[in-house]
């Protein structure tokens, strides 16, 4: 997925993502009932599905009004594809409420709390954001599918007042959480989607101004550095 959304011309990313999307569909319904390829296509279509009606095949599918030969929607499948359609708000935060009702275990808790994480709204956000940065007694598997959830493609104006709060809130979280943790929070709410200089001039100004810090902390700003600038090249030759 880091062709259109991070190393491709951003004004070309919805028709690249469509495009992407019809292809996988396609592929599951040419693919070899029950196959691993079956499954593969799915999820690929999960991860770019934007147009109406490819995320209400998704939702029949859940539901059980389309069905896909050989195909079974075991825990894991159902809670990626209820994560789409949260995210892309096809379905709203009641759908993510009524799933961990149905799947009451910690994975089921973990999901739900990626997919209100992704929800496309200030409040979801901030809520996320909070919790990440503010609640010291949370488990591990919420604090990282919280913050998996909290960046997504789609919502870079939600989330864009995120960037200088993750400067400003990395140090913290170094300081009072244990390292599995603090390396998922520095993973995935690393302004990978904002590729442009101003990200890449914020963090050289971290990396300056924190020289003693955690060693780990400083080095996964590095390679959030190194890939921003990586992404900017690639999308200069994607004119």
């Amino acid at each position: 997925c880091a062709l259109p959304i991070s190393y491709g011309n951003p004004i070309r990313r919805p028709h690249d993502c469509a495009q992407l999307a019809e292809a996988f569909r396609q592929a599951a319904h040419n693919a070899d009932p029950g196959s691993e390829h079956q499954l593969a296509f799915i999820r690929g279509l999960a991860a770019y599905a934007m147009e109406a009606t490819d995320l209400q095949w998704l939702a029949d599918l859940l539901t059980g009004d389309a069905t896909l030969e050989g195909l079974v929607i075991d825990a894991d499948l159902r809670w990626t594809l209820i994560a789409r359609l949260t995210m892309t708000a096809f379905w709203d935060e009641s759908r993510i409420e009524a799933e961990q009702a149905r799947d009451n275990t910690a994975f089921g808790a973990k999901w739900a709390a990626f997919c209100r994480a992704a929800l496309p709204n200030a409040a979801a956000k901030a809520a996320a954001w909070e919790l990440l940065t503010g609640s010291d007694d949370i488990a591990n598997s919420i604090f990282q599918h919280t913050a998996m959830g909290f960046r997504q493609a789609e919502q870079l104006a939600l989330i864009a007042d995120y960037v200088p709060r993750f400067f400003i809130d990395l140090p913290q979280i170094w300081a009072k959480h244990e390292f599995y943790m603090a390396r998922d929070f520095s993973l995935h709410t690393f302004p990978a989607l904002f590729i442009e200089e101003a990200t890449v001039e914020m963090a050289t100004n971290f990396l300056e101004s924190h020289e003693g810090g955690h060693v780990a902390m400083l080095r996964f700003v590095r390679e959030g550095r190194a890939n921003l600038i990586r992404a900017m090249k690639a999308r200069q030759a994607d004119l």
